[in-house]
């Protein structure tokens, strides 16, 4: 997912390359002349992040804004209304966290300046897994999958039993 968000933009760049790199550890930083620059932590879903993680980030995020720049926790899908652990624990322990985070399409937004980024990234995600796949969908890669691992499991395994007893 970085990799797709370093490319979205030209203004885009590692956070470990940027200045305050060595200070505090940021996935990505967004520099676009005329606004404050960003700084952003990258998470890959909706329920990725939890209570330690919050309070670790609300640090950075204070240190960052106190050098006059702006930091948000940034989701690459997802609703802001959506009702996940992570949200829940975002609005309790991240104050102003409506300002602090970026969700989804917001994050795409706030990157490319463009408002069906997202539908184009999902346009040429889809695209290339076409291209991958060829004919087949991701269930029938899953489905071609399952035979050898229940063949494996049944070659160690007599019973459901034998393999929890195996765990211990």
């Amino acid at each position: 997912m970085q990799d797709l968000i370093l490319y979205s933009g030209e203004f885009v760049h590692e956070g470990k390359e940027d200045e305050l790199g060595n200070l505090t550890k940021w996935d990505v930083v967004v520099e676009k002349a005329d606004e404050i620059k960003a700084y952003l932590e990258i998470k890959s879903g909706t329920n990725d992040i939890n209570k330690s993680q919050i309070h670790h980030y609300r640090q950075e995020i204070e240190l960052i804004e106190e050098q006059g720049f702006r930091a948000f926790i940034a989701e690459t899908y997802g609703k802001r209304e959506d009702k996940t652990v992570s949200h829940g624990l975002l609005k309790m322990y991240l104050p102003k966290w409506e300002k602090r985070t970026l969700i989804g399409k917001e994050l795409w937004i706030f990157l490319t300046d463009d408002e069906k980024y997202h539908q184009k990234l999902i346009e040429t995600l889809l695209s290339a897994s076409k291209y991958i796949m060829a004919n087949d969908t991701i269930i029938d890669k899953i489905e071609k999958k399952i035979e050898p691992l229940k063949i494996d499991f049944s070659s160690k395994y007599n019973s459901y039993d034998d393999f929890f007893n195996s765990l211990w």
